[in-house]
This record gives structure tokens, C-alpha cells and sequence, in this order.
């Protein structure tokens, strides 16, 4: 009974120092990138990653762009956000609006 005794007292000491961390949650902003001049993509990920933390406690983020195309819409997958801690925890990074392809005029504009 002692080692039962012991564990549960070392469980009540650690109960305040730990506590579930939002890493970000789902349709969170995490990010822009800029296609042409007075417009900026906003990008979000497409789901939340939660992480058991502590005092200390170092997390380190990676994030993976693709090589966009546009036109781009809506909720198409543009990259990754990775949070490497023991265990890998990967979610799709989303845009979170539309873009179109440049007009021919502002094609010849960017020549100039």
C-alpha cells in the first residue's frame, strides 16, 4: 500500500504543473504570404493540436509550404504545421480565402 500511497501522492504535486496545451486550434490564423501587391492569403490550420505541458516545457514548430499555383481556393490544403516533441503531431495548414489568377493587365504591369 505504501508505493500506492506514494503514487497517488506524487500525482496530487504534479497536478497543478501539468495542464493540456492548445499548440492552435482549428481555423486558427497562423500565417500570411503575399501574391501580388495589396494582396495577402491568410492561411489556417485545418486542425487543432493540443499538447500535455509543463513549466519549462519546449515545443518546436515546423511549418512546410507547397509551391502554390494560383488560382487557389478556399480551403485548399497549401502546406503542413508540425510540432516535434517525442511524437510527431502534423495538421493540413488551409488558405482561407479564394485567389485568382492575375489579369493580363496586372501581368503586364509586373514587367515594368
Amino acid at each position: 500500500m505504501d508505493a500506492l500511497d506514494d503514487s497517488l501522492n506524487v500525482l496530487q504535486e504534479t497536478k497543478g504543473a501539468l495542464q493540456l496545451m492548445h499548440i492552435v486550434k482549428k481555423d486558427e490564423v497562423i500565417g500570411t504570404v503575399s501574391f501580388r501587391p495589396n494582396h495577402i492569403l491568410s492561411l489556417k490550420c485545418a486542425q487543432s493540436i493540443d499538447c500535455l505541458a509543463w513549466p519549462q516545457r519546449q515545443f518546436h514548430l515546423k511549418v512546410k509550404l507547397k509551391n502554390m499555383i494560383l488560382p487557389i481556393r478556399k480551403g485548399d490544403v497549401v502546406g503542413t504545421l508540425t510540432v516535434e516533441e517525442k511524437s510527431k503531431k502534423t495538421a493540413k495548414i488551409v488558405a482561407a480565402e479564394s485567389v485568382s489568377k492575375p489579369t493580363l493587365l496586372e501581368r503586364l504591369t509586373r514587367l515594368y
